[in-house]
C-alpha cells in the first residue's frame, strides 16, 4: 500500500525548498498537471495565487498557505528496484491518476525520486499542489 504524506507550505523559505527539491538533479522523472510548462511551474503557481488573491493571508496575523507538499511513497517491496512491479513510469502514471481524481482543477508540479531508508530503496512521488482551484478560485 502506498503511503501519503502532506504538509502545508506556509513560508516563502519552505516554498523555495520544495521548488529546489522538485527541480533538483536527483529527480528520476518530472511532470506537471494543469500547467503550460514544467520549467516555469513555480512562477505559474504564484501568478494564479495572485490572480485569485491567495498570495497573502486572509486575516491579519494568520499564516498563508501557498501550496501543499504531498508525497506518494511506495513501499519498498512494491518497487522495481527491489523486484516489485512498480517502475518509475508506473509510479508516475499512478500519481497522474491520483491527481485526476483528487485535484482535477489544481496546478501540480511532480517529481519522482528514488529514496532509501532503514526499510530499503523505494520510489516516492513528490508533488507541489497549488492551493488555488482553477475552476472555483
Amino acid at each position: 500500500m502506498t503511503i501519503i504524506k502532506q504538509k502545508a507550505v506556509v513560508s516563502e523559505r519552505h516554498a523555495e525548498n520544495v521548488r529546489h527539491y522538485l527541480n533538483g538533479k536527483d529527480a528520476v522523472m518530472r511532470d506537471c498537471w494543469n500547467m503550460v510548462s514544467l520549467d516555469r511551474w513555480y512562477m505559474q503557481m504564484a501568478k494564479v495565487r495572485k490572480d485569485f488573491g491567495h498570495d497573502k493571508a486572509s486575516r491579519a496575523g494568520a499564516k498563508n498557505t501557498l501550496m501543499y507538499h504531498q508525497v506518494l511513497a511506495f513501499l519498498p517491496e512494491e518497487c522495481s528496484v527491489n523486484g516489485g512491479k512498480m517502475t518509475p513510469q508506473l509510479c508516475m502514471d499512478f500519481a497522474m491518476e491520483y491527481l485526476g481524481k483528487r485535484y482535477p482543477h489544481q496546478q501540480v508540479a511532480i517529481a519522482l525520486h528514488e529514496e532509501s531508508d532503514e526499510s530499503g530503496k523505494r520510489f516516492a512521488v513528490h508533488m507541489a499542489i497549488n492551493r488555488s482551484d482553477l475552476m472555483t478560485g
